[in-house]
């Protein structure tokens, strides 16, 4: 009796270690990000296409997605439930942006996220509160805004 215990525990253990590895991967995703902006000196609104790569790893139904892009990097947490992973809203990813003639610092908030998992594909979906400074020589500017992207890509 109790090796079919012993025996049933094995083959749970494995069929867990077994989802695991098919939802751990990286993935190359084109990104469609839409952004809103607003300041004392006007509004931005600016559809961006961009490439992102992202690594999932899970332990059980926990869940961590690392997103990076030009050497930026947010990392994600959520839950696993079936094929779907809803991240925890709240969570914080500080962005430091330097471009020609000015620096960005912004603090996203994530209002709401999720990722679908296909058999060899990922979808993501954020949506994000923005707040921080834009810098333009001298002068500081405070933003707010939202950020809101849908990104799909293959398990590379």
């Amino acid at each position: 009796m109790q090796w079919r215990v012993l025996l049933g525990c094995v083959a749970w253990v494995s069929s867990a270690a077994g989802v695991t590895s098919e939802v751990d991967g990286q993935y190359l995703l084109n990104a469609e990000t839409v952004v809103h902006a607003e300041s004392t000196v006007g509004t931005y609104d600016r559809t961006v296409n961009t490439e992102l790569s992202a690594s999932l790893q899970s332990s059980g139904k926990e869940v961590s997605l690392e997103v990076r892009r030009d050497g930026h990097v947010c990392v994600l947490h959520g839950a696993l439930t079936g094929n779907i992973v809803t991240f925890i809203q709240g969570q914080q990813c500080p962005q430091s942006i330097r471009g020609e003639g000015f620096q960005a610092n912004l603090d996203g908030t994530l209002t709401s996220g999720s990722a679908t998992l296909g058999a060899h594909n990922l979808t993501l979906t954020t949506k994000w509160d923005v707040r921080g400074t834009v810098k333009l020589g001298s002068i500081s500017i405070p933003v707010t805004g939202t950020v809101s992207t849908v990104a799909v890509g293959p398990k590379t």
